[in-house]
């Protein structure tokens, strides 16, 4: 009886497959882990996400997988990925993820359909966009084509060649330095195609540069009254900062909004763009604005209280707050400036003429400011190699009782807009290699306190007030050319 029973057992022991040996006939089961059919573009890199093997016996055998493949992500095809698994008893499987390799194809088209620039001495941005986002940089090419009639070194300058976009993004810029000249050549063109070899076609356009007087241009009006109020451009944007509001421009198509901002004291301050970003000066306080988020972050503290359209310019890698009102409301000679290196303040020679709201520009390394209240009209230069100022030629009509104006510099002049109230608007022209002085004539109603700006070769008139009419939303534009 005791050996039947040996028996049995060790029959029952080989029936159930006893030693832990696989099923010679089963093969493990495997899978791509995400899609079995995916693409990428040309350069892009591959993350494979691996696979995932079971066997009937040896549970997770993931660790067993091994993966082969002949991809090549530099050039365009369509490969295959092969995950192989063996179990403890020899039983392999197989399995793929097919990936395609494509070159990105994709369209681009620029913002402002308006390719038009005024001879004058400045620098623009043309922007384009992509119809798609893509993982991979896009490389484009600007080449100047043969039937450009504008001469490139004379008329303009091209800042580069190409541009990258970089992976994510879906836009970029064609840059222009804009070369002034005193000779009347009417319209010339510049024509250049962008060439991508991933672009579904070549894309040429022409950029038009005029340098005729035109007509004064009135544009849909700001979102809110401007009367002083700071005014700064980072490329086709207009920002204008109140006490309680940031208020943006699109300069492309004319529309608007404001946005509050915490609330500053906008004692008639100034503001001024510097490496893309706008400072803004008032009641003593340096800021900067956050276009983005709209807000005033505060730089600096000046160590002279100065308010009351203090004029700011950047040289030499410093900022200058040029004149204004002090603490006991009297008009200063006060000059400081800001280093933005050093985040320090330091004390500039003194006006030769006290003043605030005067008008300032800059010529070839030199400020200039004219004019401003209680300035006896008087207008002066700095030079600051020697940290002086000197009298220039004055002008009569800068001698006003009341005098906010507003200038713009533009290769070897500075246009100087006068701040009263006519029926038409009164530009002052400065010669700074003459010194010298012409006088033109705009047709738009002139207005008092306004700012003016430069962008794409022509004068932008903002704001301003007009006796009874109250402050003004008002914007406009002119161009004074060569003829």
């Amino acid at each position: 009886m005791k050996h039947l029973l040996i028996i049995v057992l060790s029959l029952l022991t080989v029936a159930c497959g006893g030693g832990g040996e696989s099923d010679t006939d089963t093969s493990p089961n495997i899978e791509v882990v995400g899609a079995a059919v995916i693409s990428i573009y040309i350069g892009e890199t591959y993350k494979d996400l691996g696979a995932t093997a079971e066997d009937d016996i040896d549970q997770d055998i993931n660790d067993k997988i091994i993966i082969t493949t002949d991809l090549d992500t530099s050039v365009e095809g369509v490969y295959e990925v092969i995950y192989t698994v063996t179990d403890s008893g020899g039983n392999t499987a197989t399995t793929t993820r097919a990936v395609e390799v494509k070159s990105p194809i994709y369209a681009l088209s620029f913002t402002d359909p308006n390719l038009t620039l005024y001879e004058g001495s400045y620098t623009h941005r043309f922007y384009f966009e992509f119809d798609v986002i893509e993982k991979v940089d896009k490389v484009v090419n600007f080449n100047i084509q043969e039937s450009s009639t504008a001469e490139s070194d004379i008329d303009y300058r091209l800042i580069s060649s190409e541009f990258t976009v970089f992976k994510g993004l879906n836009r970029g810029y064609i840059e222009l330095e804009l070369l002034d000249d005193d000779f009347d050549e009417g319209s010339e063109v510049i024509d250049i195609s962008l060439v991508d070899p991933n672009l579904k076609e070549i894309v040429f356009i022409q950029i038009t540069l005029d340098d005729k007087t035109t007509t004064a241009v009135a544009h849909n009006d700001l979102p809110s009254s401007a009367i002083t109020s700071p005014v700064s451009i980072i490329d086709d944007y207009m920002y204008i900062m109140g006490s309680r509001s940031i208020d943006k421009y699109n300069l492309i198509d004319e529309v608007s909004s404001t946005n509050s901002a915490p609330a500053v004291d906008n004692s008639y301050g100034d503001s001024i763009v510097y490496n893309e970003e706008i400072y803004f000066y008032t009641g003593g306080s340096l800021y900067n604005v956050n276009e983005k988020d709209f807000n005033y972050e505060l730089i600096s503290q000046a160590p002279i209280f100065l308010e009351w359209t203090a004029e700011l310019q950047v040289l030499n890698n410093e900022l200058y707050v040029i004149g204004g009102k002090t603490i006991d409301e009297s008009s200063s000679t006060i000059v400081q400036a800001f280093n933005f290196d050093t985040q320090t303040w330091s004390s500039k020679s003194d006006l030769n003429h006290n003043r605030y709201g005067g008008a300032t520009g800059i010529v070839n390394g030199e400020i200039f400011v004219f004019g401003g209240n209680y300035s006896s009209g008087t207008s002066e230069k700095y030079d600051p190699k020697s940290n002086t100022w000197v009298y220039i030629t004055a002008n009569a009509k800068l001698a006003g009782s009341f005098s906010f104006s507003t200038a713009i510099s533009n290769g070897n002049f500075i246009e100087i807009i006068t701040s009263d109230i006519s029926a038409e608007t009164s530009v002052l022209r400065y010669n700074a290699l003459a010194d010298s002085w012409s006088e033109f004539v705009v047709d738009t109603p002139s207005k008092m306190s306004m700012d003016s700006m430069l962008y794409k070769g022509r004068t932008y008139l903002v704001g301003g007030f007009r006796g009874d009419e109250g402050s003004s939303k008002g914007l406009h534009s002119y161009y004074i050319g060569d003829n």
